[in-house]
């Protein structure tokens, strides 16, 4: 899928939360609750785990509209350069990283992720972004390279382990535009990780009853919309039977973690 085609999805979803929520309430990544550390954010848990330095540069891959970025600029890095591929996410994250008390070192572009801004970083995150590419080994590979020598790299992702046949599973990749749900070999086949956590723990889909009673609705809301709403009701209808299928145990939300050796 191109990233003009997700860029366009992520537009909608923004559009849609914009006039349902008002302000700058725009929750992209899934509540978590990490029990270990009493975490309920996943950028705060990736920077007291990376233990960010004064000195580095990070790379924020699937910034959104950059809560994430703005969290990390804000533990006091060198710089952190968010990437997006929705325009309407970029104009949001530039009013919102103007604010922060860290906006000179703060960077939002709207790239491909499989085009990361030039210059080597020595800490790269993606959250819940891979999922959108088409080849996620070579972007894998692509984000790897752009690491400066002793860089690091997390994967956070939902990573699929049931049937692909499964109603919940196509469904989810019909609303999010995916080519398919990546298994978490799909990233080790490429490189292999100096260490995988587990969270999945941390995740509290909502109840059966619950679920169904929300897609319902927006199944019988979708055929009365126009296509900008119709593509954001879509889109929380994927989030819907994503959740379906962690209720399952057919997913789970793993942080990945790469290191590039200080010496080739």
């Amino acid at each position: 899928m191109s990233s003009s085609t997700v860029g366009a999805l992520y537009d909608a979803l923004l559009a849609f939360e914009e006039r349902r929520r008002g302000g700058d309430a725009y929750p992209i990544h899934k509540r978590i609750a990490i029990a270990e550390t009493k975490h309920e954010d996943i950028y705060e848990w990736l920077a007291d785990q990376l233990a960010l330095r004064t000195t580095d540069r990070v790379l924020d891959v699937g910034c959104g509209v950059g809560f994430g970025t703005i969290r990390l600029a804000e533990r006091g890095v060198a710089h952190v350069t968010g990437l997006t591929v929705s325009k309407a996410e970029l104009e949001r994250a530039s009013r919102a990283t103007a604010r922060s008390r860290r906006a000179d070192a703060i960077t939002i572009v709207e790239r491909s992720f499989d085009r990361p801004p030039s210059g080597a970083f020595d800490v790269i995150i993606a959250v819940e972004s891979l999922k959108h590419s088409d080849d996620p080994s070579g972007t894998l590979r692509g984000l790897y390279e752009a690491l400066a020598p002793g860089g690091r790299l997390v994967v956070v992702e939902d990573v699929f382990d049931g049937d692909p046949t499964s109603p919940s599973a196509q469904r989810l990749v019909a609303d999010w535009l995916l080519t398919s749900l990546h298994q978490e070999s799909d990233y080790m086949a490429v490189l292999a990780p100096n260490r995988v956590v587990d969270l999945t723990g941390g995740i509290r889909p909502s109840g059966r009853l619950a679920l169904a009673m929300k897609l319902a609705a927006l199944n019988v809301a979708l055929p009365w919309v126009g296509s900008t709403r119709g593509a954001a009701l879509r889109a929380l209808r994927g989030g819907l039977h994503l959740e379906r299928l962690y209720a399952a145990g057919m997913m789970r939300y793993v942080a990945m973690f790469f290191s590039k050796p200080a010496t080739q």
